[in-house]
């Protein structure tokens, strides 16, 4: 049984996720733990609860889970950042600048998401039979395919 969740691992479920939970707002989140943390989502006629363990795991529950009373402290130290469908700020809980990207956090600034990594799709079937086939015999699986995704 595994313990941890591989980058193969993370990639498959959040494919996954993607097309159960796409368009789905934040409700609230929580925090069970320091690794662990619920995200309540809904659309206007579905909710979902996901539930992400750090390292460990990542889907949806229906599991009704224990809340602390207060959040911890990693996650006070968090932001908020609430933009339009063009990326726009529209509201933060705290504004800030990165002085050495010259990147500016405000209200009525366009939030740096050309900043964040592009996804890279997932490898296709007849590709990744390519890369297992071509691979040194006796070689480990995850030292193959880590550098693909």
């Amino acid at each position: 049984m595994k313990s941890r969740f591989s980058t193969v691992d993370l990639r498959a479920v959040l494919a996954e996720l993607n097309a159960s939970l796409l368009g789905m707002r934040v409700n609230n989140v929580y925090d069970v733990d320091n690794k662990t943390y619920l995200i309540r989502l809904q659309k206007p006629d579905f909710k979902a609860t996901l539930l992400l363990e750090s390292g460990i795991r990542i889907h949806t529950t229906e599991f009704e889970w224990p809340k602390n009373m207060m959040p911890s402290s990693f996650a006070m130290k968090g932001n908020i950042v609430l933009t339009d469908y063009e990326y726009l700020i529209l509201n933060i809980l705290r504004f800030r600048t990165d002085e050495a990207d010259d990147v500016k956090f405000a209200v009525r600034e366009r939030y740096p998401i050309d900043h964040a990594r592009a996804a890279e799709p997932l490898l296709t079937l007849e590709r990744l039979t390519e890369v297992i086939a071509a691979a040194p015999k006796g070689e480990v699986l995850k030292r193959v395919l880590n550098p693909l995704l």
